[in-house]
């Protein structure tokens, strides 16, 4: 019987793929649009479970937010035409909303035209920031500074064009002793013969391919590697760009990969991840590592033979019948966030990876943890520290809006410009410049547009703007294109300079600026040959995760390029598969081809491609994660100078009882009280408010959710001295408890001059 053709062993292949594929994946007849067919990703996205989804439709589920942009792909479809990476907005069966990339194609099942979706949740990662697009001079400094050894020769005759600084360390030679000599002129292969092999290799690769030789360093001494050789035409010149990779120490460390139990158990012992082995029956702890302890605070004794139940572990006991549940009817656990509870306890957010495997007989669950408590600490004080920019964007002094870019409708605007242009909040919000006749030109407008497109922002445009009075105001624009919901906005900085019109020009900078939001997948997917690394599939996230052209890496080994920061990461990864199967959770630090190093938390399944073993591996980078917390506090300090440099008194009051949380020191300065005295006592108790009365019409204001805005009052400092004041007040949030956030500012001075005009004007 002849075997199976590579289209049958890929359809056979295909339900394993689809229903575990990281990827949400959707299967749907594309008439009707009813469901026939959706993975487990797409449901963990979604939020329905299977009998809730098959046989309905997209719009009786009211799954898409943006009913054009689904036409307008059906419609593509329809075309032939395929869809992909297509930006969209999904509804969850809990309302939220999920920002996906969408890409599909048209397929016959059983004689029925139907539609393949994919889904890439990027929700989250819009939050982070993506790689710039590197440049050519980007590329010169990456080849040069490459710490694989590169050259680039001529096809003809092997003469050195250009090689950059690794070569030369790795090799011993200086490049004016390299440059217009050929490898068989310095004897660079330690058999001549490999290069002729090199050659004919890429005449029958299609232009690339790798070879193992040996090589001669400057100083006679021979090692052995990978020489990896790409032709292309370079200046009108064939060429072939090469790298070579000393691979001496692993060739040894392959010749030791036959390791024993023990030598598994050690590997386990110091992962720097908690791996738990216990009982599935019951819960019961038959192992954990080292890391496990140091999480959980157990001693390894406190916990060998007692159940995760029995020492409280899981703060919902329910968690450890649902796992129970799952692994029974078969199914994997990925990514699962759930809490713990240390000895101590400590409550721990964590993403739990598990799976089944059979030890003596016996069915048990092989668990890991990944801690993410500081990592959620982080984003609530990002949020919290996003919250505080929203408050100081309102309270700007600064004149300052937000615009839909296509048609100019306002979208926000800060108390400074409606105080400057003479509108109220409810009169711009919804309409746009044009409507509202804000350009005293309108023309101008579209010069400013074009100002913005040469450089993407401008500084210090000069144009006139009509006040809701009818008043002419010269002003100053400053402005950056960012993105709100999914729509290019403008954010503008408004300068009047109606008085100092012939002055020097002002670079009116914005006091805000929104974090741009990037596309970016979430999944990096790659099949490889388990027994020598050979890629033989890789998808687009996963060529861009690493910066590598997917020419250079199918048919290749990842030794090849060099992603792996410690290859004996590799190795544990496969003994790992080997030993279960399954790998989930596995967080590595791998080399992009830029040289630089990204955090990737890898999850992968033993497969059978074309009849080799292969591994099929997601991975996700978590770099951005990492940074998180070092941004969190380079935002604390910003806000912290900011608050203790501003010239105006600033209290952050407790809206409950009036106390004094946080004063800056102008406040000090100008009520002489002490931090202890404000926060132990009300501005009321300390007798601070000359007429109550004030101070009750303001907590009334602010009450109804309203802003209280340069309020005329007077107060009374330590000493008696009563205060002319100007006073702005505005409920915020702070830690989730009600606060008030005051600025005043001292105006007695002229109080004072104006009561002493007036006296001498009645005279």
């Amino acid at each position: 019987m002849s075997s199976p053709s590579r289209t049958d062993r890929l359809r056979i292949l295909f339900p394993q793929i689809f229903y575990r594929s990281p990827q949400p994946l959707s299967l749907s007849e594309f008439d009707s649009g009813s469901y026939v067919e959706v993975n487990d990703a797409w449901l963990a996205l979604t939020g329905y479970a299977r009998d809730e989804v098959i046989g309905k439709s997209r719009g009786e589920l009211n799954i898409w937010v943006d009913a054009g942009g689904r036409t307008r792909i059906l419609e593509s479809l329809a075309a032939g035409e395929a869809v992909r990476d297509v930006p969209l907005q999904c509804r969850r069966k809990s309302g939220d909303l999920a920002e996906i990339l969408f890409s599909a194609d048209l397929i016959e099942s059983e004689s029925v035209q139907c539609l393949l979706a994919a889904l890439q949740d990027i929700t989250e990662l819009k939050r982070a920031g993506r790689l710039l697009r590197q440049s050519e001079e980007r590329f010169a400094a990456i080849f040069e500074n490459n710490p694989m050894a590169m050259t680039v020769a001529r096809h003809a005759d092997g003469v050195y064009l250009q090689v950059n600084r690794a070569y030369e360390n790795l090799l011993g030679y200086h490049r004016d002793e390299v440059l217009g000599k050929s490898t068989l002129d310095l004897g660079v292969w330690a058999d001549p013969r490999s290069r002729s092999r090199m050659v004919a290799r890429l005449e029958r690769d299609g232009g690339s391919t790798s070879i193992e030789a040996g090589v001669r360093r400057r100083d006679g001494s021979v090692f052995e590697a990978i020489f990896t050789a790409a032709r292309m035409e370079l200046d009108g010149v064939e060429v072939i760009h090469g790298t070579v990779q000393d691979i001496s120490d692993l060739r040894r460390i392959s010749r030791q990969k036959d390791e024993t139990e023990a030598r598994f158990e050690k590997i386990v012992e110091t992962s720097p991840l908690p791996i738990s082995i216990t009982r599935l029956v019951d819960g019961v702890y038959l192992g954990v590592n080292r890391a496990m302890e140091r999480i959980l605070d157990y001693a390894r004794a406190e916990m060998i033979g007692k159940s995760s139940v029995e020492l409280g572990v899981w703060v919902d006991p329910a968690v450890r019948g649902e796992l129970q549940r799952q692994f029974a009817a078969g199914q994997q656990v990925a990514a699962l966030e759930t809490q713990v509870r240390t000895k101590h306890g400590r409550i721990l957010d964590i993403q739990f990876s598990g799976a089944v495997i059979e030890l003596d007989g016996v069915q048990v669950l092989h668990g890991t943890a990944v801690d993410l408590t500081a990592m959620k600490q982080a984003a609530r004080r990002q949020a919290a520290s996003e919250e505080r920019s929203a408050q100081m964007f309102r309270a700007s002094p600064d004149a300052v809006v937000i615009t839909r870019k296509r048609d100019g409708v306002y979208l926000e605007m800060n108390h400074a410009w409606t105080e400057q242009f003479g509108y109220t909040r409810d009169q711009v919000i919804g309409h746009s410049s044009l409507d509202l006749g804000v350009w005293a030109e309108p023309a101008e407008r579209q010069r400013f547009l074009a100002a913005l497109g040469h450089r993407g922002g401008t500084r210090g445009f000069e144009t006139r703007f009509r006040r809701q009075s009818g008043e002419i105001a010269d002003v100053l624009l400053s402005a950056e294109n960012i993105t709100v919901d999914g729509e290019q906005a403008l954010i503008i900085c408004t300068t009047d300079i109606t008085v100092r019109r012939r002055a020097e020009r002002l670079r009116a900078e914005s006091e805000e600026r929104f974090r741009k939001i990037f596309e970016t997948s979430p999944d990096a997917i790659s099949i490889v040959r388990i027994d020598d690394g050979v890629h033989l599939e890789v998808n687009q996230t996963w060529l861009t995760l690493y910066g590598l052209a997917r020419a250079g890496v199918i048919g290749h080994s990842s030794y090849a390029f060099g992603i792996w920061q410690r290859p004996e990461d590799r190795a544990l990864m496969i003994d790992e598969l080997r030993r279960s199967g399954v790998l989930r959770g596995f967080e590595v630090q791998q080399r992009h081809s830029s040289g630089g190093l990204v955090n990737v938390l890898i999850s992968a399944q033993s497969i059978e491609w074309n009849g080799e073993q292969a591994l099929i591996s997601c991975g996700a980078d978590v770099t951005v994660s990492r940074r998180a917390e070092r941004e969190r506090a380079a935002s604390e300090a910003r806000f912290a100078q900011v608050f203790q440099a501003s010239p105006n008194a600033i209290v952050f009051s407790r809206a409950s009882d009036g106390r004094g949380i946080r004063v800056n020191d102008a406040w000090h300065k100008l009520f002489g009280y002490s931090a202890e005295e404000i926060h132990e006592q009300s501005s009321t108790a300390l007798s601070m408010w000359v007429d109550p009365d004030f101070r009750a019409q303001r907590q009334k204001i602010l009450a109804e959710g309203g802003v209280v805005r340069d309020f005329e009052t007077q107060m009374r400092t330590k000493s008696g001295a009563i205060l002319d004041m100007l006073i702005s007040s505005q409920n915020v949030e702070l830690d989730g408890v009600p606060h008030i956030v005051s600025i005043l500012t001292d105006i007695s001075a002229r109080k004072s001059a104006d009561r002493q005009i007036e006296y001498l004007a009645t005279r």
